[in-house]
C-alpha cells in the first residue's frame, strides 16, 4: 500500500484533515472520504470487477466498478472519473449518486475502511481496459443476476457492495437508475 494520503471527514462528511492510507485503515479505522463508482451500459447492465488479488485488503472478492479515495483538495466527482480511467481504462461522465456511510474489517488483512463514501453512476458501451494490478477479472452482469448472486453468495462480494444494495436498492434495480444528488 503507497503512503498517499486521505481525507478524514467528521459525521456531516466534512473535511477535517489527512493521514496516510495505512494509518486510516488500521483498526478501529478513521472516517475518510471515498468514492464508488457504479457503470451501466444501455442493456442496464452492471460493470462488475472482481478485485486483484494483489489488493491490500478484500482482495479476490467482487465490487462495483471501481472505488478510490479523493486526494485532498480532490474534488470528488474528479477522483471517480480520474479512478474509472485509471483502474478499468474507461473515460465516461459520472453523476452523484447518493451517499454510503459503513465500516468493515478485513480479516485476512487486519483492516478496516471506515468510509463516508459518494457514490457515482455512469453509462458506457464497449470493452474495459482495466489495470491488471487492480482488477482479476471483469464482467456485465444483468442486474436480476446480480441480485440473486449477491443474496446466494454474500461472502464473494466486498462489504461495501453488500450495503449499497440494501441502502440504496435504485443502484441494483432493473436498467440504469435515475441519478439523484
Amino acid at each position: 500500500m503507497t503512503e498517499d494520503h486521505l481525507v478524514l471527514v467528521d459525521d456531516d462528511g466534512a473535511p477535517v484533515g489527512t493521514m496516510s492510507k495505512l494509518e486510516a485503515h488500521r483498526a478501529p479505522g478513521v472516517l475518510h472520504l471515498a468514492v464508488s463508482v457504479f457503470v451501466y451500459d444501455g442493456f442496464g447492465r452492471m460493470l462488475m470487477q472482481r478485485r486483484s488479488d494483489d489488493k491490500y485488503h478484500f482482495s479476490g472478492l467482487w465490487a462495483n466498478t471501481c472505488c478510490t479515495h479523493p486526494r485532498p483538495g480532490e474534488d470528488p466527482a474528479v477522483a471517480a472519473g480520474r479512478r474509472l480511467e485509471e483502474e478499468m481504462g474507461i473515460s465516461a461522465a459520472v453523476e452523484p449518486y447518493g451517499v454510503l456511510r459503513y465500516e468493515a474489517a478485513d480479516p485476512a488483512s487486519g483492516l478496516v475502511e471506515k468510509e463516508h463514501d459518494l457514490l457515482f453512476t455512469a453509462s458506457f458501451d464497449g470493452v474495459p481496459s482495466p489495470d491488471p494490478t487492480e482488477v482479476g477479472v471483469w464482467r456485465w452482469l444483468e442486474l436480476a443476476a446480480l441480485r440473486q448472486e449477491l443474496s446466494d453468495q454474500p461472502e464473494r462480494f466486498v462489504p461495501w457492495f453488500s450495503l449499497a444494495s440494501e441502502e440504496h436498492p435504485g443502484l441494483f434495480n432493473a436498467g440504469p437508475p435515475v441519478v439523484r444528488a
